[in-house]
């Protein structure tokens, strides 16, 4: 017996939207850093690290930063990766509540971590926000997000080449990290994303269990 015309059309559709998830699940990369690695608060040079393919300012990285530092030695002034102390009750006269001029990112908040190179820069890796602990009276020290390297590197950025080497440091003045404390250990993040925005996938698992429901009616009625 000759299929139906309408059997074809939804084998067809099937197929596109099984492409089509595919495909844009393949748009963008996820930046690979190392599996763990471990940034002293008192390390001047910081943690390099070696970019392993080229990337995209459209391509994304998932890091998480748990622990703290403390670039003032006083006593509890401890710090979270967003430069957000994990003790507020402390003064704003003991410091880490404004930006840093002579350090190396002149609007971070002293104590933040920091990714980049001498011809990059460095850029804050968490920005202040009340997610990661702004305003509150138990700010976080594990923290966590998902960004793409342009909003990470800023505009103008245009992607990162294969052999490029990146550095993971603790924002601070140059030369005065003798009295700093304390650590954050960076590693990938795995994000969960929500179902519904997996790149297509609702579409194609949609379509194609409802052309199976359909080619079984259709073959129970010939």
């Amino acid at each position: 017996m000759k299929m139906p015309s309408i059997k074809l059309a939804i084998i067809n559709i099937s197929i596109f939207a099984t492409l089509f998830g595919i495909q844009n699940q393949a748009t963008a990369l996820n930046f690979t850093i190392p599996s763990t690695v471990t940034v002293l608060g008192n390390s001047e040079s910081g943690t390099s690290f070696t970019v392993s393919q080229n990337y995209t300012a459209s391509d994304t990285i998932s890091i998480e930063a748990i622990g703290v530092v403390d670039i003032f030695d006083a006593v509890l002034y401890n710090i979270n990766a967003a430069g957000i102390l994990t003790n507020p009750s402390l003064s704003i006269e003991t410091g880490g509540t404004g930006t840093d001029p002579q350090g190396l990112n002149p609007t971070s908040i002293p104590g933040a971590l920091l990714i980049g190179n001498s011809t990059l820069g460095y850029h804050s890796l968490f920005a202040a926000t009340v997610q990661n602990g702004l305003g509150s009276s138990q700010p976080p020290t594990d923290l966590k997000e998902t960004v793409t390297l342009e909003s990470l590197f800023g505009s103008g950025f245009i992607g990162l080449t294969n052999g490029t080497v990146l550095n993971f440091i603790v924002d601070d003045t140059p030369g005065d990290y003798g009295d700093n404390s304390g650590s954050f250990t960076v590693k990938p993040y795995q994000e969960q994303v929500p179902f519904n925005v997996w790149g297509g996938a609702p579409i194609t698992i949609f379509s194609t269990l409802l052309g199976i429901s359909l080619l079984r009616i259709f073959r129970k009625k010939e």
